[in-house]
């Protein structure tokens, strides 16, 4: 059987948690292993996805970690619930799209922090200089292009 969509494990993830019962990882786990009979070549992907969708879920309220890989559903997480499974989908997916847009963001200021670096920082590379000087070099770059980047229009259409 296939894997079934991030969006779509959450969802899952969130029913099984309704009743308020603390939830391990690997209780998680073992209970989407047996429903989808996955093959030993989809395990891996399964692990990676189900780890998705748990911290998908943390990162937005819905499940709270009390204790290492141990998980119970918030308020939020129930209040969600009630949505119609298809609005609940939406939420799920807008969420990893902003992060999608996010890493451009973060990526863009990187790169143009690592490129003012090692054109104006050669120099103090070549010579060998300390690399807590360059380091914090490094970070001053980045400082500064977050500060020229701030309140300027990324990717058409995204603000600092």
């Amino acid at each position: 059987m296939a894997i079934p969509k991030v969006e779509d494990l959450s969802i899952e993830i969130l029913n099984n948690m309704r009743n308020n019962i603390e939830y391990s990882r690997q209780s998680m786990i073992n209970e989407q292993r047996r429903i989808l009979l996955l093959t030993k070549e989809e395990e891996s992907k399964f692990q990676f996805t189900i780890g998705f969708a748990i911290t998908r879920l943390c990162n937005l309220g819905m499940i709270k970690k009390i204790d290492r890989g141990r998980y119970i559903i918030t308020d939020l997480g129930r209040e969600q619930l009630r949505l119609d499974r298809e609005e609940l989908k939406k939420r799920l997916a807008e969420y990893n799209t902003n992060v999608k847009k996010n890493r451009t963001i973060a990526y863009k200021i990187f790169k143009n922090a690592n490129r003012k670096f090692l054109k104006e920082e050669k120099e103090n590379i070549n010579r060998n200089i300390s690399e807590r000087n360059l380091c914090q070099n490094l970070a001053n770059y980045l400082r500064d292009t977050m500060k020229e980047m701030r309140g300027k229009w990324i990717l058409g259409r995204y603000r600092l």
